[in-house]
């Protein structure tokens, strides 16, 4: 009865509303396999109770959108926007080899009110940069709460970047950039 009763407070949970895919299909994977699965509500809410602490990936209609770690005994609240980028001009770039190109770089902020009610976690922009490596627009992917949304996309926007050349000239791009809000326990 005890062993039970410490697995049921380790437990965390996943909740969270898809913006603009009402019914969309929501799944965590663990090590590439599907641990849960759920479709949003038709007003785009999800819910995933009683989950394991640990390492996951959020797909949403079987496109991977963001890892993230589930701590123990942690309601987490991961809200998406189910928006393609297909009209976006530059070349796709992946985050990770665009941060060796970061020139200035600004440290988000975190918002006392968010703070002061313990919400953190992952919040996942798509960035567009013009030909000389500023950003010019920012939009949001995932986001635990809207003020962690502004405040990532705030200091984002203040970036630069070294220009991407493509055979010797400067192209637009766009790329993703993931912008962690942790407190210490």
């Amino acid at each position: 009865m005890i062993f039970a009763l410490v697995l049921l407070a380790q437990a965390g949970s996943l909740s969270g509303t898809v913006f603009e895919a009402a019914y969309a299909e929501v799944a965590l994977l663990q090590g590439g396999e599907v641990r849960a699965k759920t479709n949003a509500t038709g007003d785009g809410e999800y819910s995933f109770p009683k989950l394991n602490p640990g390492e996951y990936t959020l797909s949403l209609n079987g496109r991977k959108i963001i890892d993230f770690t589930l701590a123990a005994d942690s309601p987490q609240t991961l809200d998406l926007h189910d928006r393609l980028s297909t009209n976006v001009p530059g070349i796709k770039i992946d985050e990770k080899a665009m941060k060796a190109k970061i020139v200035k770089s600004v440290t988000p902020l975190y918002p006392p009110s968010s703070r002061a009610k313990r919400i953190q976690g992952p919040v996942l922009l798509r960035v567009q940069l013009n030909f000389a490596g500023q950003v010019v627009d920012t939009e949001v992917i995932a986001s635990p709460h809207a003020d962690l949304a502004e405040a990532a996309q705030t200091a984002v926007r203040q970036r630069l970047y070294q220009p991407t050349l493509l055979n010797g000239s400067p192209v637009p791009v766009q790329t993703e950039v993931r912008v962690n809000f942790t407190l210490l326990p």
